[in-house]
């Protein structure tokens, strides 16, 4: 069997492991739906009224606020949530590996105050197939991060900036 033939019959099985989730459009319908499966990704927060409060609403505005302006629940005390951190999961992240995104800030999603380093699930979901192919500026700044992490962003075709400031990454790396 060829590797071709393997993967034809792969992309037809499980299609949304080598592509994605289907996300559709920037069309209307198809952004609305998109921001109802994100709401539903992350219930309890309104999300859908939030996003629909965005004055442009495109798959660059939604994850540049998820980025930036989400939200992520207070490990201290589970019911408050607290609006200081983003909230690019690897789950969330991944909703958007078949858009044409084309910057990604994760320094808030990445920056955990109990110094966790969240990286390790964050950043596989750049390894996966058919992902992000349209970025072209990533942000890690301020982040707890390896040299050994980069290698699941070293493929992304069109990435021509990595902002790595206030990082432990090498410059071997």
């Amino acid at each position: 069997m060829t590797l071709e033939t393997l993967v034809e019959k792969t992309k037809d099985r499980y299609p949304e492991r080598l592509f994605g989730p289907p996300i559709g459009t920037e069309s209307n319908r198809d952004i609305h739906a998109f921001i109802k499966t994100l709401d539903s990704m992350l219930p309890g927060i309104r999300l859908k009224e939030r996003l629909f409060r965005l004055p442009v609403i495109s798959h660059q505005s939604i994850i540049d606020f998820l980025g930036t302006n989400g939200m992520k629940i207070c490990r201290l005390r589970p019911r408050l949530i607290t609006p200081l951190l983003g909230y690019l999961s690897s789950r969330i992240l991944a909703a958007f590996r078949g858009s044409e995104v084309c910057w990604i800030t994760l320094t808030e999603s990445l920056i955990d105050p109990g110094g966790l380093n969240l990286s390790q699930d964050i950043l596989p979901t750049f390894s996966l197939p058919n992902s992000f192919l349209f970025v072209t500026e990533l942000s890690i700044r301020d982040v707890s991060i390896d040299d050994f992490e980069l290698r699941h962003i070293h493929h992304l075709p069109r990435l021509a900036t990595l902002l790595l400031d206030n990082t432990s990454i090498s410059n071997e790396a």
